[in-house]
């Protein structure tokens, strides 16, 4: 077998699937002593999408490929209670193994993603990480692949010692080619990201001052999950090189543009090995496949939400009245609609997808990713209708216009959220019992403290 370890800043690349675990440990092992790698960081997700890692020495590898290592299940927010804690975290040898630069050539550090386990043959079944797997088999089963493309939205700060924010610049949409040292800084950002191997497209200046987009390659939904907290890591890591600050808040300033976090999504067909949203009689038309997913993803919008926008201050950006995507309907290069299909070239089939506008980089992956197939996957099963295609400004709409074509809006605010997903038995069914109440009962919590709050704003206004 090829070795697939790079020298210096590098990603390990899954290591061939069809290879037993064995060959694979023997292999990582053998890589990681010609590489000089010393550390293992194992990394397992938590209920609300925070990374959780322990560091090992490198001579404790084959032992912890062998056996797993333990941690506190029940320090882990919506993992498992005190009288059951031990939780066994199993590294997956066919997800990403990334080489972390910034620890430099002195201490050679890789990370591994894990799975959670009560035993060595019992996953944990509330594992986020479990989760979307489930989901992704149950698709398989049924013909098909699911594959993500996220577009991620950031502001950069620079910060004083009082804690205030400045926005980095006071640039504009895809401005800052006159700006050498921005560039620069975005260029090395750049090329950092894709030595470890994360394929990032593109990384470009956003609307609002201080704030950029990073395109990350789509790819089968669970590597993106896995990656997403490596690349929040990464670009936190490369602000802190340049002493400034990175924020995926999906609304860090008043009137200023919100962070979201668009998902480009499709679905290979398995047995025709083809995109299965293409239609081939029809290159301007969708499948039906397409129709189905589509209509599953609109029908079950509210019940979800709450697992793509998880934060008081996601419905801070999820608003009224402003170029928020809001509005629970479909249409063709239509940036209003909640559900939009980017043009895509008739030479290119493969390309062509839907974006869900709504998510912030806030979300938990693994639970997003999950949900949005669970709802799309119901549409196919079920042979939900879509409804037709809006090809007007939905902004611009009045409420009676809106009606008319029946486009109903996604919650306006936690509390709402909440409400549909408590009601929501796809989601209970979704996330299982013990993770379905744990994170009700954690979101109900921050919005109770969210009101019990005086906030700035109250001071300046009453004080």
């Amino acid at each position: 077998m090829i070795k697939r370890l790079l020298l210096g800043i590098t990603f390990f690349t899954p290591l061939i699937a069809s290879i037993e675990d064995n060959f694979k440990a023997i292999q990582l092992c053998d890589d990681c002593e010609s590489s000089n790698v010393q550390f293992i960081e194992f990394c397992c997700t938590d209920r609300d999408g925070n990374t959780k890692s322990i560091i090992r020495p490198i001579n404790y590898l084959k032992s912890d490929l062998e056996y797993g290592i333990f941690l506190d299940g029940s320090s882990i927010p919506g993992c498992t209670e005190i009288t059951k804690s031990d939780i066994q975290l199993k590294p997956d040898l066919n997800a990403p193994i990334t080489k972390l630069p910034w620890h430099g050539d002195q201490i050679g550090m890789i990370r591994m993603i894990c799975d959670m386990y009560v035993d060595d043959n019992t996953p944990y079944v509330s594992d986020p990480r479990h989760i979307l797997k489930k989901e992704l088999e149950a698709a398989y089963a049924l013909g098909y692949d699911f594959y993500i493309g996220p577009e991620i939205e950031f502001y950069v700060f620079n910060t004083n010692n009082d804690k205030t924010i400045i926005p980095l610049d006071k640039c504009k949409y895809a401005d800052c080619a006159n700006d050498f040292a921005l560039s620069q800084a975005l260029a090395n950002t750049l090329n950092m990201l894709n030595a470890m191997g994360l394929q990032i497209e593109k990384i470009h200046h956003e609307v609002g001052p201080g704030q950029f987009e990073i395109s990350k390659q789509y790819g089968n939904a669970l590597d993106i999950a896995d990656q997403m907290g490596t690349i929040r890591q990464a670009l936190n890591i490369a602000a802190q090189m340049y002493h400034k600050k990175v924020t995926f808040m999906p609304k860090p300033m008043f009137g200023k543009p919100g962070n979201g976090m668009h998902l480009n999504i499709s679905l290979f067909d398995l047995k025709h090995n083809c995109n299965a949203f293409f239609n081939p009689e029809n290159a301007e038309a969708m499948s039906d496949v397409a129709h189905y997913f589509i209509a599953g993803i609109l029908k079950h919008a509210c019940e979800y939400t709450l697992l793509l926008n998880p934060s008081v201050n996601s419905y801070k950006r999820l608003i009224k009245g402003y170029e928020a995507p809001i509005y629970i309907c479909c249409g063709v290069k239509n940036r209003s609609a909640l559900v939009r299909l980017p043009h895509t070239n008739a030479m290119q089939p493969q390309a062509f997808r839907l974006e869900i506008r709504s998510p912030d980089a806030l979300c938990n992956p693994y639970l997003a990713f999950a949900a949005l197939l669970r709802a799309g996957m119901e549409g196919i099963k079920n042979k939900y209708e879509l409804p037709h295609l809006i090809d007007e400004n939905i902004y611009t709409m009045t409420e009676e216009t809106r009606s008319a074509h029946n486009i109903a809006t996604l919650p306006q605010t936690l509390h709402e959220a909440i409400e549909a997903f408590e009601k929501s038995t796809l989601m209970f069914d979704l996330l299982g019992e013990h993770l379905f109440i744990s994170y009700l009962q954690a979101k109900k919590r921050e919005l109770a403290s969210f009101e019990q709050a005086v906030t700035d704003w109250e001071l300046e206004h009453y004080l």
